[in-house]
């Protein structure tokens, strides 16, 4: 009755209101330590070392961040990201110890271990086999390695994208410093997003396009009342009983 209705742009809106199990989890994470609300970074690249170097990029620039406390921290995946000119050193390597299976399996029989001994061994000589003939950058595949890796890697069509973390200040960074990692950010073809970032972003686009939403459909309100009753009186207690 005495103000506007106030619109919430942080990502609060989304979450359940006066619910016992999200206060329970944000108590747990409190105590854990585990900081709240973390903030994405995506980064996009046609080939693996490009987005090795754009990882690099963003960890110079958010390194900065951290010593200007814009953040607190963050974590990318750059030393889990396939190095190419490593592969292409230790291809001939890795293929010259596979084929040496049949004489370590033989070695390790003489010396008294059984073959279920010998199964990690096995795994490993099949990988680096595998890994020596690859001729395009090698990637594991194994269950374990492929759950981890869906966890910050994806691929459409020919481009990859990655994803990495960054936690805000401890006492809250302003919204002006996070516009400007952003923009930084951006400049090296790196996203920096968030629930809250993104739903603010979303508010700003609606209420600057929102009356070429909302003029014609006041438009066709009135013109419908109008061609209803034909009275001024009518259509402005039509107006009142919407309202």
């Amino acid at each position: 009755m005495f103000h506007f209705p106030q619109l919430d742009r942080s990502a609060n809106a989304l979450k359940p209101r006066h619910s016992e199990a999200e206060a329970a989890l944000e108590e747990m994470t409190a105590a854990i330590g585990i900081p709240q609300d973390p903030l994405w970074v995506i980064i996009s690249g046609h080939q693996e070392q490009e987005v090795y170097e754009i990882l690099l990029q963003a960890g110079g620039i958010l390194q900065r961040a951290v010593s200007n406390q814009t953040i607190s921290g963050y974590l990318l995946p750059t030393v889990m990201w396939p190095r190419v000119e490593y592969q292409q050193a230790n291809r001939a390597a890795a293929a010259a110890l596979g084929v040496q299976g049949p004489m370590l399996r033989a070695a390790a029989a003489q010396e008294g271990f059984k073959t279920n001994a010998l199964f990690l061994t096995d795994e490993l000589l099949r990988t680096w086999t595998r890994a020596g003939d690859c001729r395009d950058v090698f990637w594991p595949t194994n269950d374990m390695s492929q759950w981890l890796l869906k966890r910050f890697v994806a691929r459409s069509g020919n481009e990859w994208f990655v994803m990495g973390l960054v936690y805000p200040a401890s006492k809250g960074a302003s919204a002006a410093a996070l516009a400007e990692l952003s923009r930084q950010l951006e400049d090296k073809n790196i996203l920096l997003s968030s629930w809250g970032l993104l739903g603010g972003v979303t508010l700003e686009r609606v209420q600057s396009r929102m009356w070429l939403v909302v003029a014609p459909m006041i438009a066709l309100v009135l013109g419908s009342l109008w061609l209803a009753f034909r009275r001024l009186a009518e259509v402005l207690l039509g107006l009142g009983s919407c309202c």
